[in-house]
């Protein structure tokens, strides 16, 4: 048995993680992931180190929607993700999590922008799905005007490979245009 923090990050400690609704400081949702919690038997795929739960990877992503706005500033927990994973968005396709770092940051303006995490959920055995919306900016699109976009809803489908259990694809669409 081993705890979140320590899978993820190799320490062995209870590991705390806090994640919000929306980006609102009313209501919070909280866990505490002790060691006696995680059974590592639980996880699907490979058993090494580096395979996590479902509900592992789920949480993760909650993280890095809520907490590091990953879909805006390009900061995700790549841990999870396989390095060469596929980022599809309607507008691009990113091949990498190293270059989607690089391109998500460089493309909006954080100061102007915000992610909200409406729903996660799992799809099947190895799909799970967020559902989420952005409102902000882009940096240098004076094509837009101030760049500035119209809030809209959007949705990322997770892939993970049955034998690693990480991601190695994520498909995003939108509700609506940011255009408006």
């Amino acid at each position: 048995r081993k705890s979140l923090q320590s899978l993820l990050f190799g320490a062995p400690a209870t590991a705390v993680l806090t994640f919000s609704a929306s980006n609102n400081a009313g209501s919070a949702f909280a866990s505490t992931l002790a060691d006696d919690e995680i059974e590592e038997e639980t996880s699907v795929g490979d058993e090494s180190a580096n395979s996590f739960t479902f509900e592992q990877i789920m949480e993760t992503i909650k993280d890095d929607i809520i907490e590091h706005q990953y879909l805006i500033t390009g900061d995700l927990n790549d841990v999870i993700y396989m390095p060469e994973c596929e980022f599809k968005q309607p507008l691009q396709t990113i091949k990498g999590t190293a270059d989607f770092k690089k391109r998500i940051g460089q493309l909006w303006d954080q100061s102007k922008s915000s992610v909200e995490l409406l729903e996660v959920s799992r799809d099947d055995a190895t799909h799970i799905v967020a559902t989420w919306r952005i409102t902000g900016a882009l940096k240098n699109f004076y094509l837009f005007g101030s760049g500035k976009l119209a809030p809209f809803i959007g949705r990322t489908r997770y892939t993970l490979d049955p034998d690693s259990n990480k991601i190695v694809r994520s498909y995003e669409d939108w509700e609506s245009t940011p255009w408006g």
